[in-house]
């Protein structure tokens, strides 16, 4: 009873602080200022967001106005979903993998400006993909998203059997053996894994892989989860915590949390600040790239639900510094799984026969330039040939949400255009 008179006042006060915006009848739920978000409903630098809540399928028929959609199921049977935005006589096709906590939103939130519209419009097939339990994946064969069993995964599953599906579906429709992928965080590491262990599927399919703000090796990073990582005993009691707790998905009842959070961060903008501040010790320190307009769109709209093994491989990884291994499970398990006490570092020296191109930030404290640096030391010679990227300014996150995103954009953009002209 407390819970829903708490959740009715907050709802209350906040139909009632937005109803007296002078701008639009719904409410203005932006700002150009994180100040002006104090005085949103009478500050000529707030205006309402038509785009706050509206998905990926919604966002791809405003700004683009033609999608497809398909489905799929993979190997280990979970029934994921793809979006495309087509194009008539393509320069190529372009796969977009999106990283951790998101979906394929991300790669469109930014209207006209976002990635895969520009890419789009310079005349590529675009393909977005939604992870396994995310909006839009959230199916299964014979499981529920509601229990443990459903989210028995990491990246590792993905790398392993859902991209290999979204390859197979790309190419039998678009009759292209060509594709580039371009993944930023996660979508980069599932992207390396299934470079790693699918090396035929790669060799007969794939363009170029560009991974953006890479999650491999860890070796020199500064980030606060990193150093969370390190913290004696914080791994195996958080895995002992959640496997005690039997805890799956990280955000639990995600839509209700989603909307609450759109209510408290409009009636108490100190939380936008908060949350940023926090972001910005995980991510790198670059306020300046902060864009108050985005904030509120960003943290209560783009957030997708994940598994805690993600996190937990995440976390070994971090750990470990300078190797990219599977999942550890523990000694007696890894023997059992891996035949090894230790579990095996993926056989990267695999990757052979297709370009991989790295772009990494100077001022990313969660995956560094010099951890991008090893990893394209340790990649095969053959793979190095169009070089790398390092840029400064964006912190992890800021190749969606900062100011200077579209820079990175347009680097992207003009490195695609030199191998598939």
């Amino acid at each position: 009873m407390i819970f829903k008179f708490l959740l009715r006042s907050i709802i209350f006060l906040s139909i009632s602080k937005q109803s007296i915006g002078r701008r639009n009848p719904l409410g203005n739920n932006a700002c150009n200022n994180f100040e002006d978000y104090f005085k949103a409903s009478i500050s000529p630098n707030c205006f309402y967001n038509p785009d706050m809540f509206l998905e990926t399928p919604d966002l791809i028929k405003k700004y683009a106005g033609e999608f497809e959609t398909y489905k799929f199921t993979t190997e280990d049977n979970y029934i994921l979903t793809m979006f495309r935005i087509p194009r008539k006589n393509p320069k190529g096709t372009i796969l977009l993998q999106h990283p951790l906590s998101v979906n394929s939103r991300i790669y469109v939130s930014r209207r006209n400006e976002s990635l895969a519209f520009k890419l789009w419009r310079a005349g590529y097939d675009i393909w977005l993909n939604n992870n396994r339990g995310t909006l839009f994946s959230e199916q299964h064969v014979n499981k529920t998203i509601s229990s443990l069993e459903y989210w028995n995964f990491s990246f590792h599953e993905m790398g392993l059997f859902d991209i290999p599906r979204q390859i197979d579906l790309i190419k039998k429709k678009t009759k292209d053996s060509q594709i580039i992928y371009v993944g930023h965080s996660m979508g980069s590491t599932s992207g390396l894994i299934y470079a790693s262990l699918k090396s035929q599927q790669v060799k007969t399919s794939i363009k170029a892989f560009i991974f953006m703000a890479m999650p491999c090796y860890f070796e020199y990073s500064t980030s606060l989860v990193a150093q969370l990582a390190h913290l004696k005993g914080f791994p195996s009691s958080l895995q002992k915590f959640v496997d005690e707790l039997k805890l799956g998905a990280v955000i639990p009842l995600l839509p209700v949390i989603v909307n609450i959070s759109r209510i408290l961060f409009r009636t108490f903008p100190i939380l936008l600040l908060i949350v940023n501040f926090i972001l910005l010790l995980g991510a790198g320190w670059t306020p300046e790239e902060v864009e108050p307009a985005l904030m509120n769109f960003d943290f209560a709209i783009n957030i997708k639900n994940f598994s805690w093994k993600i996190l937990l491989h995440y976390l070994q990884l971090m750990k470990s510094g300078s190797r990219f291994q599977m999942f550890d499970y523990g000694k007696t398990n890894n023997l059992k799984i891996y035949r090894s006490e230790e579990p095996p570092a993926y056989p990267i020296e695999n990757i052979s026969s297709v370009p991989v191109y790295l772009i990494s930030s100077v001022n990313d404290s969660l995956t560094t330039s010099k951890d991008a640096d090893l990893l394209f030391e340790r990649l095969p010679e053959s793979t190095r040939i169009y070089g790398k990227l390092t840029v400064t300014g964006l912190n992890h996150n800021d190749y969606f949400i900062g100011k200077h995103a579209p820079i990175i954009y347009e680097k992207l953009l003009h490195f695609i255009s030199k191998i598939l002209p």
